[in-house]
């Protein structure tokens, strides 16, 4: 992520950065708990956390936001008639 403040908040544009495909989650953590969490405090720095941790770090007053749209299976690998490997991977 830049460290620049965005000029508009609501460009997409605002919201474009850098992110290695090693840290893009392949499969589910083996428990919800160890699903990793990026915490933000205000007027500090990004800590790298987990679910399981977000309890102790609510304070009276803070706003959780929940996101629960279910994210699209975009990658799959149909079976060809005559043979031979096949991936489709849906970007849009």
């Amino acid at each position: 992520m830049s460290a620049h403040q965005p000029t508009d908040p609501y460009a997409t544009a605002t919201y474009e950065y850098d992110l290695p495909s090693e840290l893009i989650a392949q499969a589910p953590a083996p428990s919800r708990e160890q699903a990793r969490l990026l915490w933000l405090p205000r007027g500090s720095a990004i800590q790298h956390r987990t679910f399981a941790e977000l309890p102790s770090l609510l304070r009276p007053g803070d706003l959780l936001v929940a996101n629960d749209t279910r994210v699209l299976r975009a990658r799959f690998f149909p079976k060809r008639r005559r043979g031979g490997a096949s991936q489709v991977l849906l970007l849009h």
